[in-house]
């Protein structure tokens, strides 16, 4: 009688158990809409047809290790932020700025963004402040915004043509532009140095960092469990210490994972 009690017990206690375990080792992970645009070799479609780039695929790992299951999609730049402050998106990427505050929460993790001048003439003074500016000629990518970072009072010298200004309509044909002699200096993040190797033109140009600001992740209030993940999964990477000293993944692990662009002259 007493070996059918314990019998009867111990099958009880594995089929109550059994639920338990299944859920632990089946966890729906959340998916996250990830609203992004095209800017090599930052984030951007690979060759081959996948989400990738130096910063797409530290976001990846920060997206796994916080059971997160992130859907990166592609928009133009301003679809992908008016997306993500409308909560028609769960996340996108941009540098610090007051017009995310109200919609969303930055995240943890954030990567050093720099941006500065370009020049053909390596002898030529590069301005170090705005009052240098004056009788020189720059082009600038249509639609940036980061030169008034630098250059707080960019209208007004523009107005007063104490500066000239040529537009260009990408990241491709602005370097173009300086290569052809257009302009005295491009205004550019350090990421036109992908461009310059792709053109081999990185012994002619010379760029000079005049700028630095955090690029982190903004999540839209509505989900804080979004937010929570990818805080979550920047701790595990952080403890684990596979990231460098720019919130990137470490070299080794990089090199393992990063799929390259092809160079478009629409970007």
């Amino acid at each position: 009688m007493l070996r059918n009690v314990i019998a009867t017990y111990a099958v009880l206690s594995l089929l109550t158990s059994i639920p338990i375990l299944a859920s632990a080792e089946t966890k729906v992970k959340q998916t996250a809409h990830f609203a992004v645009y095209e800017y090599p070799p930052l984030y951007h479609t690979s060759i081959d047809g996948h989400f990738s780039g130096t910063l797409g695929e530290t976001i990846k790992q920060i997206c796994h290790k916080g059971q997160l299951n992130c859907q990166s999609q592609m928009y133009p730049i301003a679809r992908a932020y008016e997306l993500v402050i409308s909560g028609n998106a769960d996340i996108s990427i941009s540098g610090t700025h007051p017009r995310f505050d109200t919609c969303c929460t930055a995240s943890d993790w954030s990567y050093p963004w720099s941006a500065g001048l370009f020049t053909l003439n390596k002898n030529k003074q590069i301005p170090l402040s705005e009052a240098d500016f004056t009788g020189q000629s720059l082009v600038i990518v249509r639609g940036w915004r980061s030169q008034y970072r630098f250059i707080p009072n960019f209208d007004q010298l523009v107005a007063d043509k104490k500066i000239n200004i040529y537009y260009a309509n990408s990241n491709y044909s602005a370097i173009k532009m300086l290569e052809s002699n257009r302009a005295d200096l491009l205004w550019g993040s350090v990421d036109f140095l992908w461009y310059l190797d792709k053109l081999n033109l990185s012994h002619k140009i010379q760029y000079s960092e005049r700028l630095k600001i955090p690029i982190v992740l903004w999540v839209n209030k509505k989900r804080p469990d979004v937010l929570e993940g990818l805080n979550r999964g920047y701790a595990n990477l952080l403890v684990s210490e596979q990231l460098d000293d720019q919130n990137l993944l470490r070299q080794d692990i990089m090199v393992d994972v990063y799929q390259d662009a092809e160079m478009k002259k629409n970007q």
